[in-house]
């Protein structure tokens, strides 16, 4: 069982473009970047950044920190790298989900709303 606990130290919205008007189909990009800091065991210390664009390119919003995960799946020598891109990109996923509340409130203020974190599945790993 894989559990993460992030922290934000950044976020960022920005607006692209005006607009669309209603009922226009938007599609997200989530991308991440996952680094592995230090290693205590099975708990890892990452930095991550994660960011979202939408398609249309109307808005792109940032998020960055620090997050703790607890890896029991981990073997001595192994890295988080050596666990493949599922491993990651689930990680990724947590992230986004403990961060979702401040990124909401940040984009609802320039009115636009994030995709549900329980909608996600996948991200981009760059």
């Amino acid at each position: 069982m894989l559990k993460v606990e992030a922290h934000t130290t950044k976020l960022r919205a920005s607006l692209a473009a005006i607009k669309p008007p209603e009922g226009t189909k938007v599609s997200f990009d989530l991308q991440a970047d996952v680094k592995t800091v230090s290693r205590d065991l099975t708990r890892l210390k990452l930095r991550y950044t994660i960011g979202i664009d939408t398609f249309p390119l109307i808005y792109r919003a940032e998020i960055a920190g620090f997050a703790f995960a607890n890896a029991e799946m981990l073997a001595k020598d192994e890295s988080l790298e050596d666990l493949g891109e599922g491993v990651l990109s689930d990680i990724a996923v947590q992230i986004y989900r403990d961060s979702y509340e401040g990124l909401y409130l940040v984009l609802s203020t320039i009115g636009l709303e994030p995709p549900s974190p329980w909608l996600v599945r996948d991200v981009h790993l760059v």
